[in-house]
Parts: structure tokens; C-alpha cells; sequence
């Protein structure tokens, strides 16, 4: 091997003109490595080409697991002066479509997502039997509803040709509601909001496929709320705020239709798993694993 001296002052050697077409050459391939990166990056439904605008709307459909609280409202007879306390907990799984807007120019893009499920959960709930507590399976109602608003800024700067990373911020809103088939509990009343932030990354396999990594800190504001049928003038309340996350990963794929004139439209795909857990009131923390799928159409 030569020294290492001797390769820098062949460089040191070299005719100007042959340094000044290899600095040409390397300089403009940058761009065009760029450009290629972008071309496959546009092929993710909701990003926005360099200086283009984007919009588009989703549907879709989700099933989720997770757990929710029973609380003991047996009020009346020797319970009558007794209040109202979280129990125990039960499973549920929930069952429902999505549906979502986006508008971007550029690396910036605003979106709005909105999920609403309704399933059932096995629950134990405590009830009165004249003066007498007394137990029941209960196939408890719920129904989940959660919406988001988030400014996606996707970091072009920083993008590799592997990867390009983003953040995110926004807010969240998350509200449940659940009614027993036995007991006395009217209902139950869950609402979680607040602010979120995030990172992410695109990584795209060609222009047509890739996958999305997500990560986001939630910063909820937490209020339950439980009646009782025996006696309407005593409810249970808590509330709280803790910092909840959500860790998504998904697939995603897209076809682009020829158009003579812009807006272009393109039919794209996504589905994943979703984890995330709602935290606030001293309660206990709700948790939700969730399997999507969406249809997006966009136009850019």
C-alpha cells in the first residue's frame, strides 16, 4: 500500500482543470441524489413535493383492545351512605372507522384525524338486591371517540438516503363513555385532552411503498365521572393529568394517476399498529393496542 504522503501529493500533483471537473462533478450529483430521495418520499399519501402544494382526505377502519374501570355505585339500603370507588377493571375491545383530512405545501403540512369505535367490555358490576349488595356479569356499552389536530414539519435538511425524519405538534382529544347492562352505575365518563409533540421518520422502499415510524408525548388534562341511579345527587369525580404516548408503526403504498394539468391524483394505502396509553386521574392508566387500515386519496 502506498504511503499516505505519497496518494496526497499526487492529489497535490493533479492539473487544476482535472480537480475543478471532479468538485463539478460531485457538486452536481448532489442534487440529483436529492431529487431522486424526494421522488421516492412523495410516494408516502400526505407528503407534499419541494415547493408544491398537497391536500387529500382518508377512510378507514380500526379494531382496538384494551381495559377500563369499574367502579362501585351500590348505593342505597345499608349502602346508602357509601361512596362511590373504582372496583376493579375489565377488558374491551372497540370497532370503528376513521376518517381524515390533510393540506401541505412543502415540508409543512396540517392534518386532522378522528377515530370512532363502539364495543363491549366483561365487567363485574355490584348492584342492590333490595337491602342486600349483590354481584352481575355485566356486558358493559362503550363507546371511544379521539380526534387530532397536528403540524407536521417533515426535516428534508436532515433526510438520508435511508430515511427522512419528522416532527410533529399538535393536540388530542380522547373522550369514552360506558354503560353497564347490570348494577347501578348510570354511566362512566372518561375525557382526556391536550398538547402533543413528536418525532417520526419516512423510509420509503421505492416511489410506490415504505414504512412510517412514529413516536409522541402526550400531555393530558384527565377527568372520570361516575352516577349512580339510586341516588342522582352523588357522583364520583376524578381528575388529574399525566403524560401519555403513542408508538406507531406502519406500512404504507401508493399508485399515482397521470394528470395533464396539476392537481395529480394518487390512491395510497396504510396500515399498522398502533400502542398508546391515556394517563391523567389517580385512577390507573387506560391502555389501547390497535390495528388500522386507510384509504387515502391525495392531490398534488
Amino acid at each position: 500500500m502506498r504511503p499516505l504522503r505519497h496518494v496526497l501529493l499526487k492529489i497535490r500533483e493533479m492539473p487544476m482543470r482535472y480537480f475543478v471537473v471532479l468538485v463539478y462533478v460531485v457538486t452536481a450529483a448532489i442534487p440529483s441524489i436529492g431529487v431522486a430521495d424526494d421522488e421516492r418520499l412523495v410516494g408516502e399519501p400526505t407528503v407534499s413535493a419541494r415547493g408544491k402544494g398537497a391536500f387529500g382526505l382518508g377512510l378507514g377502519w380500526a379494531y382496538s383492545k384494551g381495559n377500563v374501570f369499574v367502579y362501585d355505585a351500590s348505593l342505597g339500603g345499608p349502602a346508602q351512605n357509601q361512596p362511590i370507588f373504582k372496583s376493579s377493571e375489565g377488558d374491551v375491545e372497540l370497532r370503528g372507522g376513521s376518517a381524515g383530512i390533510f393540506v401541505g405545501y412543502g415540508d409543512f403540512t396540517f392534518m386532522v384525524d378522528e377515530w370512532r369505535g363502539e364495543g363491549t367490555a366483561h365487567t363485574n358490576e355490584i348492584g342492590i338486591t333490595g337491602v342486600f349488595p349483590t354481584g352481575g356479569q355485566s356486558i358493559t356499552a362503550v363507546n371511544q371517540g379521539n380526534r387530532e389536530y397536528v403540524v407536521r414539519w417533515l426535516a428534508r435538511p436532515f433526510s438520508t438516503s435511508w430515511f427522512t425524519p419528522y416532527a410533529v405538534v399538535g393536540k388530542t382529544q380522547t373522550g369514552i363513555d360506558q354503560r353497564p347492562s347490570v348494577g347501578d352505575t348510570v354511566i362512566v365518563q372518561y375525557r382526556y385532552s391536550g398538547p402533543l409533540a413528536g418525532l417520526g421518520a419516512i423510509v420509503p422502499f421505492s416511489r410506490y411503498a415504505g414504512l412510517r415510524v412514529d413516536g409522541r408525548l402526550k400531555f393530558y388534562d384527565g377527568q372520570i365521572r361516575v352516577a349512580s341511579t339510586r341516588n342522582p345527587f352523588t357522583t364520583y369525580e376524578s381528575d388529574g393529568s399525566g403524560r401519555g404516548k403513542d408508538w406507531v408503526l406502519a406500512a404504507y403504498a401508493s399508485y399515482p394517476f397521470t394528470s395533464d394539468e396539476p392537481p395529480s391524483p394518487s390512491i395510497g394505502l396504510q396500515a399498522g399498529y398502533k400502542y398508546s396509553t391515556l394517563v391523567g386521574p389517580p385512577d390507573g392508566t387506560l391502555t389501547r393496542k390497535t390495528f388500522f387500515i386507510m384509504a387515502i386519496l391525495s392531490f398534488r
